[in-house]
């Protein structure tokens, strides 16, 4: 199903929703029953358009999987097409061996190469036969290598074949559910024309308003959210300034203790070597200087270091902020939650396929305590929806359908897989 049908759905549930919950009357009136029916509606669309997300999300995996066995079947080919090449040539030779025999007998092309391999060129009927023997156990083997060759090319197309089946079926099964959408599309429709009157202004009405009202605080809420990353940033700023002013005045208490021991290491080495009053005659006795040790090394990181984009990532999401969430999209006006991270880290010049088992498995993994800003994060056993972390426990996302691309406190409890890209 195309973006703007799935957009569609989505709203006319939000349409059906609101119908359902307008404030009902003191008593029972026919209005209830249009509410009624008008719930039930939502509530199965909502099902259909749930149900898409999860096979669209199926369809992509098996479209990786798709391409990666097809670029294996060509590969294959390829190979089977110089094997063939060269067992070509030597069943050639093979064919003519055998004519050559018929015709001359052991006498003709065995006794030339024979013959051509003896130092005296005498060769006994044992060796000629020995030598045929192993030219066509030769032609054999390679034959034998071209049909094992060529098996595995069947099992290959088999295995394809076995694939584009399964991703037939997955569109069949989305084509089916696309119908369904149309067919509450037009239930809804034949509900729209038997409602009618006060009711119809009274919806109208409060739809209105409850959008205008939706509207104004989704901007709030951007705005909100923009002011707290802002905040968020410049204290990360800080604790960073802070963090590496006390690394260099580690550093530079360890470089003052390392000079100090160096100077006196220096010390004990003149001390040492100085000359002293001795008998005349006798020996200077041999001094070795004392060696410095070195300072201790500083331990490396468990995690990557952070990537230097992941500012520009963390901007270019941000820039999203409020846009439409629509499965199976990565861009510019819509996204789904593996779109808007795969856009983001983009413009940051890192590359990553639009599925969240690919993002999952595509850079190193990283504990929940070491997040840091542009990390990756993961819910559910099946890493079906993931976030981009900006620091203060908050993800940027594109939550569901029906939503919008906003800032969010994030539950660590619930994250199953988080990596960091690079």
């Amino acid at each position: 199903m195309s973006s703007q049908r799935w957009r569609t759905a989505g709203v006319l549930a939000v349409a059906l929703v609101t119908v359902a919950t307008t404030t009902r009357p003191a008593e029972a009136s026919p209005s209830d029953d249009k509410r009624a029916e008008a719930a039930q509606i939502a509530k199965k669309q909502e099902k259909l358009v749930q149900r898409g997300e999860v096979l669209n999300e199926r369809s992509k995996a098996t479209k990786l999987k798709l391409d990666q066995l097809a670029a294996e079947l060509s590969a294959t080919k390829v190979e089977i097409a110089s094997r063939t090449e060269e067992v070509t040539g030597i069943k050639s030779d093979v064919v003519a061996f055998v004519v050559n025999t018929y015709i001359y007998g052991q006498h003709g092309a065995i006794s030339e190469v024979v013959d051509g391999l003896t130092a005296d060129g005498l060769a006994t009927a044992a060796g000629r036969e020995g030598y045929a023997a192993l030219i066509i156990g030769s032609a054999n083997d390679q034959v034998d290598q071209l049909r094992a060759v060529r098996q595995d090319t069947e099992r290959l197309n088999r295995d394809l074949s076995s694939k584009q089946a399964q991703w037939t079926k997955l569109d069949a099964q989305i084509a089916s559910e696309q119908a369904d959408i149309v067919q509450i599309k037009d239930d809804l429709a034949k509900l729209s024309t038997k409602v009618s009157g006060e009711l119809v202004q009274l919806v109208a009405e409060e739809t209105r308003q409850r959008e205008e009202a939706a509207a104004a605080k989704a901007r709030a809420d951007i705005e909100r959210q923009r002011q707290e990353f802002a905040k968020a940033a410049e204290r990360q700023r800080l604790e960073a300034a802070k963090a590496a002013a006390a690394v260099s005045a580690q550093l530079a208490t360890k470089r003052a203790a390392s000079d100090a021991a160096a100077r006196e290491a220096a010390a004990r080495v003149v001390q040492t070597t100085v000359p002293t009053a001795r008998p005349t005659g006798a020996a200077a006795p041999v001094r070795r200087p004392a060696t410095a040790q070195p300072p201790p090394a500083i331990d490396a990181p468990v995690a990557p270091a952070p990537n230097p984009g992941a500012a520009t990532a963390i901007a270019e999401a941000m820039r999203q902020l409020g846009k439409p969430y629509v499965f199976g999209t990565n861009g510019p006006d819509t996204f789904d939650c593996s779109g808007l991270t795969q856009w983001a880290w983009a413009k940051a010049g890192v590359a990553m396929d639009h599925y969240t088992g690919s993002q999952a498995n595509q850079f190193p993994r990283i504990s929940v305590d070491q997040l840091q800003p542009g990390d990756l994060v993961f819910f559910n056993v099946d890493l079906g929806h993931m976030g981009m972390y900006i620091g203060n426990d908050q993800i940027i996302q594109a939550p569901r359908t029906g939503d919008v691309v906003k800032i969010t406190t994030l539950n660590r409890g619930n994250v199953v897989v988080a990596v960091r890209p690079g």
